[in-house]
């Protein structure tokens, strides 16, 4: 199910900054449904399948309003207690919000990191999370039995075998386990910023954009 249209980041990567820079807003690129709304579906599909035990959100970052997270996890508990899998962004958990979402049901939450090198992440990925609070936000995750998949993104040009090996000893090691890794290859996107630069470098060509070639 999705509940959300939209990110409320813009990391250079992304498809997502450079179509809310056609909207020119985020208010209007940053959409939601009610919680009422979301949960009268879910109850919709639930008669209609009432042997499903599981419900996934695939919303790019679901826990990311705490007023909104709050009213849906009592919400939800109350009108259909199943466990569920959602989307998160490590840079907006809390104590509070994780603690609401797992007495709601959340079995499992998918959280990207993407960068291997710390530097490239904050600096250039604008993924305002270093290798010590992804730690920290991991051990929230762990505290309330929140089992956590990592996305992480190879064939980054800026980014070398040693940068893999580093990261693995500086912040692989230390996140809680068990845990599991998503491994994607770096896409270039239309009108991305990180496109952008790499044409302006010469590390691509217009052949490599994807929908390009």
């Amino acid at each position: 199910f999705k509940a959300f249209r939209g990110c409320p980041f813009a990391c250079s990567y992304c498809g997502n900054k450079s179509i809310r820079d056609v909207h020119n807003s985020t208010d209007s690129f940053m959409r939601k449904k009610s919680v009422d709304r979301v949960i009268s579906e879910l109850r919709y599909v639930l008669e209609i399948f009432p042997d499903i035990k599981t419900l996934g959100f695939s919303d790019e970052v679901f826990i990311s309003n705490d007023k909104y997270t709050e009213e849906f996890a009592a919400k939800y508990k109350k009108e259909v207690n199943l466990l569920f899998t959602c989307d998160a962004s490590l840079q907006l958990l809390t104590e509070e919000n994780v603690s609401q979402m797992a007495d709601a049901g959340l079995k499992t939450v998918n959280c990207g990191i993407e960068v291997f090198s710390e530097e490239v992440r904050l600096q250039v990925y604008k993924r305002k999370m270093n290798n010590k609070k992804i730690v920290e936000k991991s051990r929230i995750l762990e505290k309330y039995n929140v089992f956590v998949m990592y996305d992480f993104i190879y064939d980054n040009p800026l980014e070398t075998a040693k940068d893999i090996e580093e990261c693995f000893w500086d912040l692989i090691i230390f996140l809680p386990r068990p845990c599991t890794f998503n491994r994607y290859s770096l896409s270039h996107l239309p009108k991305t910023e990180l496109t952008e630069r790499f044409l302006k470098e010469g590390r691509l060509t217009e052949d490599d954009i994807v929908g390009m070639s």
